[in-house]
């Protein structure tokens, strides 16, 4: 119930962006526990299409920020379901964002994965990363 008052407390339109979310990483999270990955990237790179121009939507910052909140709230919620979640809403919003992966051994020698968002060449979501080496970009360019 606190959770509910501290989201009506915000503006409208951070209120709305952060339900908006909310159910994008919940359709995420579910879409990866019941299809193979490349039918929830072929979802999000058709429901990713630009539907304004650049700059007038929400702000890469404010999107980062809104993922990263109600991640907190959705249980299983990994870097790969907040990835997709925020390249959908960037490239809805028109901005030029790439969903990366990159793997890395952990300190027991494990394969680890990680996935994260780029724009213009800088992190937008996904953290440190500097110890991960990236997979070639999923549409087809050279990194």
């Amino acid at each position: 119930m606190q959770l509910l008052r501290k989201l009506f407390r915000r503006p409208r339109g951070e209120r709305r962006l952060l339900l908006q979310v909310f159910m994008l990483v919940i359709g995420m999270r579910l879409g990866l526990d019941w299809l193979p990955f490349r039918h929830v990237r072929a979802l999000v790179t058709f429901a990713g299409r630009p539907s304004r121009p650049p700059g007038s939507g929400p702000s890469i910052e404010r999107v980062a920020a809104a993922v990263t909140i109600v991640s907190r709230y959705v249980p299983r919620a990994t870097c790969l379901t907040q990835a997709l979640a925020a390249e959908l809403l960037l490239r809805r919003a028109g901005y030029p964002v790439y969903l990366r992966l990159g793997a890395a051994r952990g300190p027991d020698e494990r394969f680890e994965a990680h996935a994260w968002v780029e724009c213009d060449g800088r992190v937008v979501i996904g953290g440190a990363i500097e110890r991960y080496s990236p997979f070639p970009r999923l549409d087809g360019e050279a990194s």
